[in-house]
């Protein structure tokens, strides 16, 4: 390798369903990575009483998955807003993140299933390699 070449590796292992209809594949996703308890990491639009995530969260309801919900991605998400949906995850012992939306709930959900597997901060994965630990399951 010649100076100030570097390679790396990118792995978190994440399912995304996408087109019209996917989300009604999200309870067999969700049951065939063996989620239980699933915390829902969205903005406040999908995240709305009567929005899109609570029709999903009825959904996994009815197949007797836990759920709870997190609506604070904002775009560009922040460390605060990847901390606070920590809180979230912690609280309610999910063990899968389901993401929804766009790129910010994406970035939102990666960075707290991030923590919460390696513990610290999100500013402490800042660079590359940084996390030494899988992340646990994550849907897109």
């Amino acid at each position: 390798m010649a100076v100030g070449e570097q390679v790396f590796g990118y792995f978190i292992p994440t399912v995304n369903l996408m087109g019209v209809g996917a989300h009604k594949e999200i309870p067999n996703q969700v049951k065939t990575l063996g989620g239980t308890n699933v915390l829902i990491v969205t903005d406040a639009f999908l995240g709305r009483p009567g929005g899109m995530a609570d029709d999903i969260k009825a959904m996994l309801e009815a197949e007797g998955i836990k759920v709870s919900i997190y609506a604070g991605a904002e775009p560009n998400p922040t460390d605060i807003n990847v901390h606070d949906g920590l809180k979230v995850y912690q609280e309610c012992g999910a063990d899968m993140i389901l993401s929804l939306g766009g790129g910010s709930s994406h970035d939102c959900a990666k960075g707290i299933g991030m923590v919460a597997t390696n513990g610290g901060h999100i500013r402490d994965c800042e660079g590359v390699n940084k996390t030494t630990k899988a992340m646990l399951h994550l849907s897109l």
